[in-house]
């Protein structure tokens, strides 16, 4: 993904960025005045730091630093939570960003930092201040790009409680890795969650490997389709529009603020789906898993009077999208992804 061409007042941004190990810049506080320009300087500034080697990730850290932090084994320990007063570099691996969570991922994401160990323990959903879950789809998809082939995961799985989590209770780390290990003290890359968090005893820690490459596809009408076990924001610079779901609104707020191609699926039948798409010429569209007739939709979508060329559905989940991918076609295997 790359930012929009340069405006002058953002190349002058740039040019005003130092080596200085403290960025007095920070995100406000109301969503509502986010821009992607004022994330230029951060941007800039972090790439000045960030090393060659093992990135290690804690969204919502809080600001308490653990000097036990130094001495993991990684080259880049950053530490994501808007309470943080800017953002600042200890001078050997330690980097902290004032930043919300969604929103420290698009800066991550301009970077193509890649994850190697992401821990997601306590967003403070019960305590305060966490205004949507971070071991969601919606959030864990948006990482997913970022994620190593080899991740390790620490987080609490019994933290989401409540029917408004339980999604996230019941498909946790449900995500498009072939190989799925609980690790122990004994095993390689094993770090004591009690380093990060006081609910540390609760936490486990998941070694995820092997990311699946699953693609089936299929014809309907003129329509070629794509089922894809993977994020849809692997693909977002090759499709038209993106039909996403968001947790609530202050989510919905973040990701539209600095992602321009997103679309909000929630509420939307068939028939304004394919007036959306008519109007817009959209050739090329993905979606995600929102409990609609599939089939149905993708037969509406193939008889109207429409652009569409190729329709993708993405699903991080195990198990999704089955009547798509019982769908059968006489030349399915001559079919050719173009995405």
């Amino acid at each position: 993904m790359k930012l929009a061409k340069k405006s002058n007042s953002t190349q002058k941004l740039e040019s005003e960025v130092s080596a200085s190990m403290i960025l007095s810049c920070r995100m406000s506080s109301k969503m509502n005045e986010l821009c992607k320009e004022n994330l230029v300087p951060i941007i800039c500034w972090l790439k000045l730091f960030i090393k060659p080697g093992k990135t290690l990730v804690y969204f919502a850290s809080g600001t308490h630093i653990n000097d036990e932090y130094k001495n993991l084994n990684y080259e880049n320990v950053i530490l994501v939570d808007h309470s943080f007063k800017n953002c600042s570099y200890d001078g050997e691996k330690i980097i902290c960003l004032g930043l919300d969570a969604i929103v420290a991922v698009f800066v991550l994401r301009q970077l193509n930092i890649k994850i190697d160990f992401l821990i997601c323990i306590n967003e403070g959903l019960y305590e305060g201040g966490g205004r949507y879950s971070l071991n969601s789809d919606s959030f864990l998809g948006y990482c997913f790009p970022l994620f190593s082939e080899k991740l390790i995961h620490l987080g609490i799985k019994n933290y989401y409680c409540g029917n408004e989590y339980f999604h996230q209770r019941t498909h946790y780390l449900d995500l498009p890795y072939n190989e799925k290990k609980i690790l122990t003290p004994i095993d390689k890359g094993y770090i004591s969650p009690s380093i990060f968090s006081t609910e540390g005893y609760r936490a486990s820690v998941t070694l995820l490997e092997n990311k699946s490459g699953t693609n089936y596809s299929f014809k309907s009408g003129g329509i070629t389709v794509h089922v894809k076990h993977s994020s849809i924001f692997d693909f977002e610079d090759k499709l038209d529009v993106l039909f996403l779901q968001y947790e609530n609104s202050c989510q919905k707020m973040t990701f539209e603020r600095l992602e321009h191609k997103l679309v909000d699926l929630r509420g939307e039948d068939n028939n304004s789906i394919s007036k959306f798409c008519i109007n817009n010429q959209y050739e090329k569209i993905g979606l995600i898993p929102n409990g609609s007739d599939y089939i149905d939709l993708v037969k509406s979508l193939s008889e109207s009077d429409n652009h569409i060329k190729e329709i993708y559905f993405f699903h991080l989940n195990k198990g999704d999208f089955k009547s798509l991918y019982n769908e059968t076609n006489e030349n399915r295997d001559d079919l050719r992804t173009t995405i």
